[in-house]
């Protein structure tokens, strides 16, 4: 067999230069690991902030809508208005159209398709209007209404959510509206210039009720790298919560919303 000469000059790869060159790979997939792993958690931290923000803007979006009509009553034979006024609760009545002779669904002109319902402790007795109720879940394991701060979920690791109950109890189709909400405060504001969390408490009378202020603390669903959340959030009213020391982005939102129908006829 013939042996091929090696050219003159021609030579292999060295110990040295193979280890640079392992060391320059290295290096560059170090490098593209990192900023992989950067743009992993950028987006991971961007998908948790949309995803608050967005149920952030529906609670908003059917809370306004439903408060909104809090003593809706053209005919002013409802006794439409507040039944509960609570820093952490909320139910009211309106009259959307429903006839009074009898417990029927209204499917005429200027009726909608809506079932009547049950009214939860209204002082009128045969007349049909819309019960409609905002509260913090009630589950002994998360929340409690007499802790400190009120409204606040106990266990700080975890959160609960605002179900909305309509035309009926609490025990009966109360639905999720919200869900990862650390927690809620309910401002009222009345006809006299003042505020309170608790109307009835304080001698009022819900009937002066003109707007309520809501002050809704959200949390991330997971925890994120590199954040630990140190800051405390005041209420509406000056309650706070947190600091919370934990891993975690929250959002505090505070709006106020007019109830109009309410400074536009009597109550009671």
């Amino acid at each position: 067999m013939k042996i091929k000469p090696i050219a003159r000059g021609a030579r292999g790869f060295t110990l040295v230069e193979l280890m640079i060159v392992v060391a320059i790979f290295g290096g560059v997939s170090a490098s593209a690991y990192a900023m992989y792993s950067v743009q992993q958690r950028s987006y991971f931290l961007q998908e948790q902030l949309v995803e608050m923000q967005q149920n952030v803007r529906a609670f908003e979006f059917f809370f306004e809508k439903d408060l909104r009509m809090a003593g809706y009553d053209v005919f002013k034979e409802g006794n439409a208005g507040f039944l509960t006024a609570k820093p952490f609760e909320i139910a009211f009545t309106a009259d959307l159209g429903r006839p009074r002779v009898s417990p029927v669904d209204c499917t005429g002109a200027g009726c909608d398709t809506m079932p009547d319902g049950q009214i939860i402790s209204s002082p009128c007795t045969d007349c049909v209007v819309e019960t409609i109720r905002y509260a913090l879940k009630d589950d002994p394991a998360v929340y409690t209404a007499t802790g400190s701060p009120v409204g606040q979920v106990k266990d700080t690791k975890k959160t609960t959510s605002v179900q909305k109950t309509f035309n009926g109890t609490t025990s009966t189709g109360a639905q999720n509206v919200v869900d990862s909400v650390q927690a809620i405060e309910f401002l009222y504001n009345m006809s006299d210039g003042t505020a309170t969390t608790d109307p009835v408490a304080d001698g009022k009378s819900l009937a002066d009720i003109r707007s309520v202020t809501v002050s809704l603390l959200m949390r991330t669903r997971s925890q994120l790298m590199g954040i630990r959340d140190e800051l405390p959030y005041f209420s509406a009213s000056g309650t706070q919560w947190g600091p919370f020391f934990d891993p975690y982005k929250r959002k505090l939102v505070i709006t106020n919303i007019q109830c109009r129908n309410l400074s536009l006829q009597d109550q009671g």
